[in-house]
Order: structure tokens, then sequence, then C-alpha cells
């Protein structure tokens, strides 16, 4: 509380102000600071207000932005995600406590943390276990302490099963305007990179994001390239418990986590820090769900029969609906609603996009023809395997092998 004297001085009053306060009577302040732009942090600053909602507190939050806390005379502590060297700096000069939950190394000098774990784990479990995928990609960025901790349970895992990861890691740098052409170079070769491991990986390929717009992304680059996600590449990202402000786009899986629980449990550490002056022990939240949507197939290994009736659509493409559940003697209707349960998608759609990538895979070895690469991929003859070409991409067996020739020869330059 500032404390106001008046003394006179050759007859002129002068008000004379302690702009010290005294601790024990300054009021406890928590505030939210960020300077990243993510929809996430909507619903940590929700989990926060909902903690003080209910019950006594001794700590009162605050909306302040990072600025203002030049202006209050208070016990002040933050929580937030600054990912700036001069934003942490600027608490750190103020001596402002602040929980961070970005994940990294600056919770060290509170003595606690929050933070969550096991999203890699579940990631290689299901496309080691449940999409039955061969061969396994990181997408993710190498400053992110969140997604350097994904990549590394993600390995871990998958190393258990030996299936080695492949990581596809983007560096940071600048957004100014000035740095148009580095940028552009910098998505280019990370592009170039990632075609060439799916170019070069046995299908399927389980691809896991470090966040749910970095899946989204790479979901638009692969149907680009012509890949079929999700039966060639299965696509999962990191994602909220809740959904965007303005709805999220729909399209891809996500292992969800829960920022609410991560808003409400930080405010409940950091009330705990600065009224006893004691670090409460650090939590770890656990992400258990995944939510799929179009980018992941739905167990597949669990169902014996759907896999063998995958099997024997890859051995021979030329089958038919009808001629696949008399090899397998179950009744149509009944294999019908397993492929819509795990893949959303027919039996016969499923067979019409395993000659698609078949003769899309033989157009990349040139010592076929188009006569013997219909036959090989299951069309009665090569004005039907044209057709199919059109009806998926928009062009001809011919213009798609010469555009591959013309992107290896980009890529090795």
């Amino acid at each position: 509380m500032n404390r106001c004297t008046a003394s006179h001085t050759s007859s002129v009053e002068l008000l004379i102000v302690n702009i010290t306060p005294n601790s024990d009577e300054m009021e406890k302040l928590l505030t939210f600071q960020t300077d990243v732009t993510a929809y996430h942090l909507y619903y940590i600053q929700e989990g926060i207000l909902k903690y003080f909602e209910t019950g006594d507190h001794t700590l009162k939050f605050v909306p302040l932005q990072i600025e203002e806390l030049d202006f209050i005379q208070a016990n002040c502590g933050a929580v937030g995600v600054l990912t700036r060297k001069e934003s942490i700096q600027f608490l750190q000069e103020r001596q402002i406590p602040y929980l961070d939950l970005n994940e990294s190394s600056s919770n060290q000098q509170l003595g606690f943390g929050i933070s969550f774990k096991g999203e890699g784990i579940l990631a290689a479990n299901h496309f080691i276990n449940e999409a039955g995928v061969r061969s396994l990609i990181f997408i993710g960025a190498d400053y992110c302490p969140s997604h350097l901790r994904r990549l590394s349970e993600f390995e871990a895992q998958a190393n258990k099963n030996n299936i080695p990861v492949h990581p596809c890691l983007f560096s940071h740098f600048s957004t100014g305007f000035a740095d148009g052409e580095k940028i552009q170079s910098h998505n280019l070769n990370h592009k170039k990179r990632l075609l060439q491991l799916l170019l070069k990986l046995e299908k399927p390929i389980g691809i896991f994001c470090g966040n749910d717009r970095i899946a989204l992304n790479n979901y638009y680059f692969a149907k680009s390239q012509q890949f079929h996600v999700p039966t060639e590449i299965s696509l999962l990202g990191v994602g909220s418990l809740q959904r965007s402000i303005g709805g999220w786009p729909e399209q891809v899986s996500v292992i969800q986590m829960d920022h609410h629980k991560l808003g409400y449990t930080a405010a409940q550490l950091m009330e705990t820090f600065m009224t006893s002056g004691r670090a409460p022990q650090s939590v770890q939240l656990k992400s258990d769900r995944i939510v799929h949507r179009q980018t992941t197939l739905r167990s597949r290994n669990d169902d014996h029969q759907v896999r063998s009736a995958m099997e024997y659509i890859r051995k021979f493409p030329g089958t038919t609906a009808p001629s696949v559940c008399q090899h397998l003697d179950i009744p149509r209707s009944t294999l019908e609603a397993r492929f819509q349960r795990i893949f959303g998608n027919s039996i016969a759609k499923l067979i019409d996009q395993e000659r698609f990538r078949q003769a899309r895979d033989l157009l990349k070895n040139f010592k076929y023809n188009l006569e013997a690469i219909a036959t090989l991929s299951g069309y009665a003859d090569r004005r039907h395997l044209r057709r199919n070409f059109y009806k998926h991409i928009e062009m001809s067996p011919s213009c798609y092998r010469n555009q591959f020739i013309k992107q290896q020869h980009r890529s090795s330059k």
C-alpha cells in the first residue's frame, strides 16, 4: 500500500509518496502471457479462469498484457507461452515468477513445471499395432521442445518394434518481408526431403506430426503428390481437446490434449508457489485418446478378415468385390460393413484405389509400357487405365510419367 506524508517547507506543502509498497500488504496477482498466436492458448486461459471461478483464492487472476506489468504495484506471477527471449527477459528483470507451458528449460528457476507426455508412444502404438504401417516419419520443428520430446517418445517406442523413424525436421527462420526468398527456399528444401522419403519408403507410411497444423499442411502436400491418404500414407497430429474458435478443419486425425486442464493445473501450482514460497511437485498430463478423422485408418490389424482381404486385393488388383468375398467365404454385407468401419469406403472403392496405386508405381519403372502396366495393375486394357487416371488425377498415364521424370530431375539438383 502506498503511504503518503505531508511536511511544510517555507509555507509550501509537499506531498511525499513512498512508491515502494510493503510486500506484506501487496495484492497477489496472476497474469497470462503469450507472444505467439495459437488457438489452444484460448483454452489454456479458459482453464485458468475456471480455476478462479470456485472457492476462495489468495491469488487473483488479471488479464494484463506483458507491457502493462510495469504499471502494477503488486506481487505478480505469470503463466503462459513465451517464445521470444526478450519476452522472458522482461519478466526475469522484474523478478516476476513465470510458469512456462512451452516445455522449455525456463521452469528450472521455479523448481517445478507442468507438461504433457506420451503422445509419441500413443502415435507409434497406433501406427504399428493398429494401422499396420511399414515405415514411419516424424515431421516437426527442431526448435520446439514439445516436438523434440514427441520425436524422442516416438522413436523409442518404434525401436521396440524394430521399425526405424525417419525425422524430417525444419528450423526456425525469420518471417519478415525481407526474408521472402529465404522462406520460399526453406519450404522448398523441406518439401524435397519429405518427397524423397515418401517415394523411397515402403508403403503404407505412418507420419506423426508435431501438431495439427503441420499435419494439415502435409495432408494437402501428400494429396498434391497423388499419394492416397490414409491407405498409403496415414497422418496423425496433436491437437486440443476442444475445437478452435471458428472451427478447425475436420480432416486431420489428432491425439487430443486437454488444454483446459493444463491451464487449470498451472493456476493451481502458481497459487501454491506464490502463497507458500515453496515449489510444489511437478505435474505431467497424459494424453490417451486419438480422434480419427480422414487421415488415419481405424484398427485394421485386429480384423483378420479385413487384413486378409487387403492382402488378396494387393496380390490380385484385377479382382472384384464378389471374388474377394468368395475367396474369404464371407457374406459381402458383413465384409462391406467392416471395410466401412475401418476405411470409410467400400470394397470396390479400395480395389479401385489399389489398381491406381499399383499403376502409378509401375509408371515410375521405365521398363514397362502402358499395355503391360494396365495388365499388371488389374485393368482390362490401356483404355481403362487411361480413364481411371483421369478420374483420380485428371491427367493421362503418360503425362504422369513425364511429370515424375521432371520431379526426379528437380530433386536431384
